[in-house]
């Protein structure tokens, strides 16, 4: 099995499969769907060759990404035999390259000659009838090309070379470095094209795949290495993918000046030092805040204008992976099942001794009896410096962190709990708890750096504001963690 998929195999937008079919006739259909609609690349071995078969109009973005990393890890230096199977042609139309370079860049050329634009996607409903005109859509591209010569306006149709460069001018709507207005990219956008991109990171220095350290590359851990981790994605232009990274001028630069560290942008520097005498510019991406920046410019201003950011943003608020949506626990109770009964155990000896914490202890020991303590909790104190202490913590049958980090984690301000951009989400949520003085459940989502490592989490929190007779607040919470997205085992 693990043979068959190391020389046949289909790369999709979210991963590599092993191939349908194998040539049975009855799973035919299989391959006609995954290559024309689904969008998938069919790569395998025949021979001395590698042969890649693709319909350039289907293919989806996601899976074009990952090619050059396959071809160059699986499949390196070997002859590349290009099938670009066409929707309506009863045979592709075949060429072969000695070079993995060559071949990545005629596909590329193909695509956009088919529908104009690498970046979009096909329409689905054109993709479901699979039949009708070949139709490139060059509308967005063309904006960033000059007007042709009366030579060339006696051509039917443009050149792919011409295509080729006006897909790789697309970042020439951005604005130069300086500008204090910048174009808006959403977080999805952002996060695909950076699928199979080089990383650079302090720990670690060069990542060149995400999947070897996240173990996937798909939007939402970018968005996690880029915020979370503080790492700096850089984006090869298609054909130049896997390349040594000091050798090209690379297409884009992604980071979040918030959470990059001395040391990663210490080692973008170093790299724009190499890049100087390189003609072109990079564009430059960045996170605002509240949207995505990109601004252009030599390697010079890009070495600058990331310095001036990470230092400005260094002790601004970071956009947390973790997303939460706070609703009334009577709310939430129509909406959710699992996780109700330990919230309405809790709720209960809350109602029934008015949230107030007595001299005689009676609601905590109301808590204890309930056997809420034996469940994810935490109860938490306001210090001198109006910041959350943890006076108790108890993991429950979940656990995220080692069991040393658990045993370390009373008297500990929250947001030094091992991940630290979580810790700070949680007090925001908190304080808004204490704004309202009364019980909320938050809805949370986004993914948490588990002790053994990072792991998209879907998760409910019951806070319960307790009072004390010196007008003190402190603060109970009651967790359930009621999925894990990628289905690997608790600790």
């Amino acid at each position: 099995m693990a043979q068959d998929f190391d020389t046949a195999l289909w790369i999709k937008p979210d991963g590599l499969e092993r191939r349908l079919s194998d040539g049975i006739p009855s799973l035919a259909s299989l391959e006609t769907t995954a290559l024309h609609v689904m969008g998938w690349i069919d790569v395998q071995r025949t021979g001395m060759l590698t042969r890649v078969t693709l319909d350039p109009y289907a293919v989806r973005y996601d899976a074009l990404m990952r090619l050059p990393e396959v071809l160059g890890s699986r499949f390196r230096g070997r002859a590349v035999d290009v099938a670009l199977a066409n929707r309506g042609m009863s045979h592709s139309a075949r060429v072969s390259f000695f070079s993995t370079t060559a071949a990545i860049a005629h596909i590329h050329e193909q695509v956009i000659i088919e529908r104009g634009d690498l970046d979009e996607e096909p329409p689905i409903d054109q993709l479901a009838k699979g039949m009708g005109e070949s139709k490139a859509q060059p509308e967005r591209v063309a904006k960033a090309v000059p007007l042709p010569s009366a030579s060339e306006q006696s051509g039917s149709r443009p050149r792919a070379t011409d295509l080729l460069r006006a897909n790789l001018e697309e970042d020439s709507k951005a604005r130069p470095i300086g500008e204090l207005e910048g174009a808006l990219q959403s977080g999805v956008t952002v996060a695909r094209r950076l699928i199979g991109g080089m990383w650079l990171t302090d720990e670690k220095g060069i990542v060149p795949d995400l999947a070897s350290v996240l173990r996937r590359d798909e939007p939402d851990m970018v968005l996690f290495a880029l915020h979370t981790r503080g790492w700096i994605g850089v984006e090869m232009d298609f054909p130049s993918r896997g390349t040594d990274l000091r050798a090209e001028l690379p297409a884009r630069i992604v980071m979040d000046p918030h959470g990059v560290s001395k040391e990663t942008l210490r080692g973008l520097l170093s790299f724009c030092d190499d890049w100087a005498e390189a003609p072109g510019v990079i564009t430059l991406v960045w996170w605002d805040g509240i949207s995505w920046v990109m601004e252009y410019g030599s390697a010079d201003q890009l070495a600058a204008r990331a310095t001036h950011l990470v230092e400005a943003k260094r002790n601004a608020f970071f956009p947390s992976t973790p997303q939460s949506i706070a609703m009334d626990p009577d709310s939430f109770a129509i909406q959710a099942k699992a996780g109700q009964d330990v919230f309405d155990r809790a709720l209960r000896i809350w109602r029934a001794h008015g949230g107030r914490l007595e001299k005689n202890q009676v609601m905590m020991n109301a808590f204890h009896s309930s056997d809420i303590f034996k469940q994810r909790t935490k109860l938490l104190d306001v210090d001198e410096n109006n910041e959350f202490r943890i006076s108790h913590y108890a993991p429950g049958d979940r656990a995220i962190w080692t069991s040393q980090e658990i045993s370390s984690m009373v008297g500990r301000r929250l947001i030094d709990v091992p991940d630290k951009k979580l810790g700070a989400s949680v007090q925001n949520d908190l304080l808004t708890v204490l704004r309202w003085d009364r019980p909320l459940v938050h809805r949370c989502e986004g993914v948490v750096d588990r002790s053994d490592g990072p792991t998209r989490l879907s998760w409910s929190r019951l806070t319960l504001p307790l009072r004390s007779a010196q007008s003190a607040t402190s603060l109970l919470t009651v967790v359930n963690v009621d999925e894990v997205a990628d289905g690997r085992p608790h600790s």
